[in-house]
């Protein structure tokens, strides 16, 4: 967090006596976030009709997981990622955040990110994120600084990539004991979703690479991140609401992480796709049943 920000919310704090998390969810994410906004309409993504900005806010917060896609290098993105988030925090004071960003074994490293303890360099070395993720974290800093603001629960949900790219290259049968008995259960049979993830493989040349390796590391992906989305929600302290920010592929249609953790308990959710009317993007009418809600940008 830069000086002017940690100036900026001490004032904040020094003007209330005991703020409370929608106080501080008010905060504005930062000048970054803010300049990626972009003009938009939200449709309900079963009847494509438009929905008010405070309607569709209210509905967000009658669930308890809310999904937000995102395509990965997109500011716009992560900005609309970052005003759901400090919406939900404003009408809620019990939120949680879950990262696709972050894999499981580095959650100590999340946790004292999240809680103030560490600063963002120590965090980006410590959970190895420019090596194991990759995208620029000026991208997630503005939903970094809200997490940060309101000392809000932060979970780590993705598996180790040691075992999605042991899994893709040559199967299941790759990996040794301990990380086989660690999988959580994987259901390959939604044609569905294998159809969609069929679609992606098709479009590239993956060299020796096998269909069903490479959906077996895709399921993985999304079961791990069910099995911690259920465990998060199913806890006997679980918060009253958790944020779940995840790559589109994950969250359209509910193939990836919505239905698998439903499966596990998690009935209550609902998704936001953000949408970039761009002339390359698909209209409404052919994204209606993608989400819950489409989040159309228009630059």
């Amino acid at each position: 967090m830069s000086r002017g920000r940690v100036i900026a919310l001490a004032a904040f704090v020094g003007a209330c006596a005991t703020p409370t998390p929608a106080d501080l969810a008010r905060i504005d994410p930062g000048p970054l976030a803010e300049r990626w906004r972009l003009p938009r309409t939200i449709y309900d993504g079963r009847t494509g009709e438009v929905v008010d900005d405070d309607r569709f806010f209210d509905r967000l917060a009658e669930h308890r997981v809310v999904y937000v896609a995102e395509r990965h290098d997109s500011p716009h993105d992560h900005a609309v990622q970052a005003e759901v988030l400090a919406e939900i925090v404003a009408r809620s004071s019990s939120v949680a955040v879950g990262f696709e960003m972050v894999k499981r074994p580095f959650q100590k490293w999340l946790d004292d990110y999240a809680s103030g303890a560490i600063e963002e360099e120590a965090f980006l070395e410590r959970t190895e994120w420019r090596t194991r993720w990759g995208f620029d974290f000026a991208l997630y800093r503005p939903i970094f600084e809200i997490v940060r603001a309101n000392r809000l629960a932060a979970h780590a949900l993705n598996a180790r990539d040691e075992i999605t790219r042991a899994v893709a290259k040559s199967g299941v049968a790759e990996l040794d004991d301990v990380d086989r008995a660690a999988l959580p259960d994987l259901d390959l049979g939604v044609e569905a979703h294998r159809a969609m993830v069929k679609e992606v493989f098709d479009r590239h040349d993956m060299g020796s690479m096998t269909f069903e390796d490479f959906y077996t590391a895709q399921v993985i992906w999304d079961e791990t991140m069910a099995h911690e989305v259920a465990a998060v929600m199913t806890a006997k302290d679980a918060p009253e609401h958790l944020v779940v920010l995840a790559g589109a592929g994950h969250v359209r249609y509910g193939y990836g992480i919505p239905d698998r953790a439903a499966r596990r308990g998690v009935t209550s959710f609902v998704t936001v796709l953000p949408v970039l009317a761009d002339d390359d993007a698909p209209s409404v009418e052919a994204l209606v049943g993608a989400a819950d809600y489409l989040w159309v940008m228009r630059p």
